[in-house]
């Protein structure tokens, strides 16, 4: 997965899942929520800690999925869901990682049939099992079950494997985007589908670890729907020196000329979050290449007024405001990242923006605002999040 001489840093974060994954195989892991903004990294440390499992090859598989906007039904779910996962075991098993890639891949078209006559052209162990488990979906699709039926069926899946007479691996499960899965999996009349791993997130020989870009909405999923199936840690920012490091490598790969000083002055306007490093420095038409700190502000200028980061913003509001649509949502959001490191209490931020609210409506929003990731609360008082680079919107 990704491109491994791009990873710089995060060595304690990696130490830490390393040592967790390593668990498994003595079966004393528990499942976990790895939480963090967005940007903050997440995925490319899942991302390194899928390729050295994979590269070691100690009786641990990992397994990755993402969760992806758009509705989708709980039979195609179960379908994509199982395929790729035994793409990934067969992967593992032959050690040809282009099934992993293809098993990683959103835009790769992944069913039952076409694995079933891939399958058969190549050996590897636990074959018979495998091929004898997709027949065995291919006719519970063909069965009219409830759609909640065909989401348990698939997130049981790597359990039911691991647990398998004669497999002797474990199953790392690296579930990212998991919001997405209550958001747009259609689970018929279960609403939560994210319930369905109430017994699964149990199993020692196929833990999860999960992650979301948005993490009040997953941790909030976790406390209602799977209390005490996952304990959660927090992604920090990643250190100073490393995001330097990270800077400079990418400087290099994307042809920009940067000095430590101006990698030193990217990595500040970025409040060293890694995804806003890269967001800054990768080129796109009508976007200067960087040399110094004044094209380096003009990078930041381009990405805010109509790239990537003004997109992620307005995804995140866009979300927020499908649940509860009002424009004073996005002047709270803007006027409290401008002025991230001061803390206000609702009835200042009234005053500050002229606000016509009561202050329920005014608390309800706020709280959303927070779940959604778009601001801080502390102790009753909302702050900007620390993405610095909204100061510049």
């Amino acid at each position: 997965m990704g491109e491994p001489e791009n990873f710089i840093g995060r060595i304690k974060e990696l130490e830490f899942l390393y040592n967790w994954a390593d668990n498994i195989r003595k079966k004393i892991s528990r499942s976990i929520a790895f939480l963090g903004r967005r940007k903050i990294g997440k995925s490319l440390i899942l991302e390194r800690l899928y390729n050295i499992i994979y590269s070691e090859q100690k009786g641990l598989i990992p397994f990755y999925y993402e969760f992806s906007e758009g509705m989708r039904t709980g039979k195609e779910f179960f379908e994509d869901f199982v395929c790729r996962f035994y793409l990934q075991a067969a992967g593992y098993y032959t050690r040809d990682s282009s099934l992993n890639r293809r098993a990683v891949d959103l835009q790769s078209k992944v069913d039952f049939l076409l694995l079933l006559s891939q399958f058969e052209t190549i050996d590897f162990p636990h074959k018979n099992k495998i091929i004898s488990d997709l027949n065995d979906c291919i006719h519970m699709l063909k069965r009219n079950k409830s759609p909640y039926e065909y989401v348990i069926a698939a997130t049981a899946t790597p359990r039911g494997f691991a647990t398998t007479p004669g497999v002797e691996e474990k199953i790392v499960q690296m579930i990212d985007e998991f919001q997405y899965l209550n958001m747009y999996i259609d689970a018929g009349v279960e609403d939560k589908p994210c319930k369905a791993y109430m017994s699964t997130a149990e199993m020692k020989v196929s833990p999860l670890i999960i992650t979301g870009s948005l993490m009040g909405v997953v941790s909030e999923e976790l406390m209602r729907w799977l209390p005490h199936r996952f304990d959660e840690f927090i992604v920090p920012k990643m250190d100073e020196q490393e995001s330097i490091h990270m800077t400079m490598n990418y400087g290099k790969i994307y042809s920009h000329s940067i000095t430590p000083e101006t990698a030193s002055y990217i990595v500040h306007i970025t409040n060293n979050v890694p995804g806003r490093i890269i967001d800054m420095l990768s080129p796109k038409f009508g976007k200067t290449l960087i040399s110094n700190d004044a094209e380096a502000d003009q990078a930041l200028e381009y990405e805010v007024a109509k790239g990537t980061i003004k997109r992620d913003w307005n995804e995140y509001l866009f979300l927020a405001m499908k649940a509860v649509n009002h424009i004073n949502m996005r002047r709270m959001t803007w006027f409290l990242c401008r002025h991230e490191g001061q803390w206000y209490y609702p009835r200042d931020i009234k005053n500050a923006l002229s606000l016509e609210l009561d202050d329920d409506k005014l608390r309800e929003e706020l709280e959303l605002l927070h779940k959604y990731d778009l601001i801080e609360e502390r102790d009753g008082r909302y702050g900007g999040v620390f993405d610095r680079t909204l100061k510049k919107c």
